[in-house]
């Protein structure tokens, strides 16, 4: 069962708690790198070119550094999640 939210995209997984998750929330959260990148990280110049900064200090910035990451794993999520839904409009 799914129902639309104000946005008119369909929801998976509604309940009594929630409207639940867009299509593209449910790819973002299976995304992963370890399909995509050897080794499973992302590389650091392609969460630079993400993020549009260099990563800061992780040796005298740890809190700024670690939250740059997860920024930028969750932007590259998104990015992942985007083609995801652009490949199913191909028509074969």
């Amino acid at each position: 069962m799914s129902e639309e939210n104000k946005n008119g995209q369909r929801q998976a997984y509604p309940s009594n708690w929630g409207p639940g998750v867009t299509a593209r929330d449910y790819f973002a959260a299976k995304a992963n790198p370890r399909d995509v990148y050897e080794g499973g990280d992302i590389p650091e110049s392609v969460s630079r070119a993400i993020m549009g900064t260099p990563a800061p200090d992780c040796m005298t910035k740890q809190l700024e550094n670690a939250l740059w990451w997860c920024e930028a794993v969750a932007k590259w999520k998104y990015m992942q999640a985007d083609a995801m839904l652009r490949a199913r409009e191909v028509k074969q």
